[in-house]
């Protein structure tokens, strides 16, 4: 047992430095030695898809074996949904997210907002594949970002209809640094950052912070520093940036920087429309 746990922990850390063959074959060695272990066969599946000669069937096996070991755990639906939105599946997608919904409800607010995000972005970039428009694939994700934030569709136009009118805001040009300092773990990042000014984690990790302390407007300027830095990536960022205001925002309500609801609706709704390229207008047409 000890040999499968210490090849279980190798094989994962394979996966992380991007050694998928070397990860392949300890996991095969965890599935021979365990074959009721559902770590094995998720392992097996994540190094799998990244070898181009192993087909999507022959890896959605190897979640499914996976998931009919351990039923009841929402992260292996999670980890088959992810891989499906990868490669445009959809529908197996959805299927996925939605029951790992139903089986853990205190997450099921981030799971929404993970799929919404996956949703638009797999759909519009595998077009090609889907048997929905692509007017459909963002409404359906509008839809899941509504559950996500716990807003009915009457709630939503009004905030897209107060998104149109609003000119596009910037946030403050400057930190504010007393309350930066304020935050557990911050401080020693902007230390890092002093030195690593061009690195967007180091952002992306200080807005994260902020945002979760209630300080959405720091954390907005942090983020929107790494979108600068890092464009190509900018939609994950802006997608990060919607749910930490929202989820940050709502769970501070009434401090720090998150004073009003409406505020926080505001800002979370406008970028988690800039991370999929859905203006506001044509969120609310297809929402009406």
């Amino acid at each position: 047992m000890a040999d499968v746990e210490k090849d279980i922990g190798v094989g994962f850390d394979l996966l992380g430095q991007g050694e998928f063959n070397k990860a392949k074959l300890r996991f095969n060695k965890v599935i021979k030695a365990s074959p009721d272990d559902p770590r094995g066969y998720i392992g097996m599946a994540q190094a799998a898809a990244g070898l181009p000669k192993m087909s999507m069937v022959e890896v959605a096996e190897l979640y499914r074996k996976a998931i009919a070991l351990d039923s009841d755990n929402p992260l292996l639906y999670i980890e088959y949904g992810e891989y499906c939105l990868e490669n445009g599946l959809l529908r197996p997608a959805e299927e996925n997210y939605l029951k790992a919904v139903e089986l853990d409800k205190y997450d099921a607010p981030f799971f929404y907002n993970d799929l919404a995000f996956g949703f638009a972005d797999s759909g519009i970039k595998f077009i090609e594949r889907q048997v929905i428009s692509k007017d459909e694939v963002v409404k359906k994700a509008l839809e899941f970002r509504m559950k996500a934030f716990d807003m009915d569709t009457k709630d939503t136009v009004k905030v897209l209809k107060k998104l149109e009118k609003e000119s596009s805001t910037v946030a403050p040009e400057k930190y504010n640094d007393k309350a930066v300092k304020k935050i557990e773990g911050a401080a020693e990042l902007m230390d890092m950052l002093k030195k690593e000014e061009g690195n967007p984690y180091l952002r992306l990790e200080l807005g994260q912070l902020c945002c979760d302390a209630g300080y959405i407007i720091c954390g907005e300027r942090f983020f929107l520093d790494a979108v600068g830095i890092d464009p190509e990536n900018a939609k994950y960022y802006y997608n990060d940036l919607s749910a930490g205001i929202f989820f940050g925002g709502m769970a501070n309500l009434g401090k720090a920087e998150a004073k009003e609801k409406e505020d926080i609706h505001l800002s979370a709704w406008k970028y988690a429309l800039r991370a999929i390229k859905v203006d506001a207008t044509a969120a609310r047409e297809l929402l009406e």
